[in-house]
């Protein structure tokens, strides 16, 4: 997307949903959109979402755990049989659920007390909120719900800690850790979690010391 074209898309988001949507939350809702379009849908669907989140890098290595990519979700799309023979040049409206779900994604993230909105609390919000629908394609996928919020909370704070730790350059660290707290967008959960992230680092290190000064 081009930089008008992403602000264009950000203002939009605001308004409609009263929240900041991070970049990669735009990337989102941009694949959900072609998702639909491969699909000959004129809506954006529950299992375009998820296909989204499968294909973004912010969320694909939850879906991975699972062993489910984007061809298994496609697979369960009820209009897969038209894929790729009838292309939308027109771009797709979101289904009322999948409104919806964006909608408490907005919410997750206030309530985590982040100022941005991630693909992370969307995938929460499709959990968290449950739908008939929802609930249907993940048993479909042989995806427990509860399994995949608590792989969501896992990865996202795996991609922050990732980011700290770099042993061959405590200067680094300490830049990118400061970075991370000043950010009004890390929340206090994820704060807490890097907290415990960092305790464990500094145990190992401490024993890599001690069985080093060992004759």
């Amino acid at each position: 997307m081009t930089p008008d074209l992403v602000a264009g898309r950000r203002s939009q988001f605001k308004t409609r949903y009263r929240g900041t949507p991070a970049d990669s939350t735009l990337q989102l809702l941009e694949i959900v959109g072609e998702e639909a379009r491969l699909d000959g849908q004129t809506f954006v669907r529950i299992s375009h979402l998820l296909g989204g989140l499968a294909r973004i890098p912010e969320t694909r290595p939850v879906l991975l755990r699972f062993n489910v990519d984007i061809a298994q979700i496609r697979a369960q799309t009820a209009g897969s049989e038209a894929r790729g023979h009838t292309l939308l040049k027109t771009e797709p409206a979101l289904s009322p659920l999948v409104d919806q779900v964006i909608r408490h994604g907005v919410r997750e993230a206030k309530e985590a007390g982040n100022t941005r909105v991630e693909p992370h609390h969307i995938g929460l919000a499709m959990v968290r909120k449950a739908s008939v629908i929802a609930n249907g394609l993940f048993e479909s996928l042989r995806i427990p719900t509860h399994q995949f919020e608590a792989a969501l909370l896992e990865e996202r704070s795996a991609r922050i800690s990732e980011h700290i730790v770099n042993p061959s350059n405590a200067a680094s660290n300490l830049v990118a850790l400061r970075r991370i707290v000043a950010d009004p967008g890390t929340s206090k959960e994820e704060l807490d979690l890097i907290g415990q992230d960092l305790a464990a680092i500094i145990e190992k290190l401490k024993r890599e010391r001690s069985n080093r000064k060992k004759p």
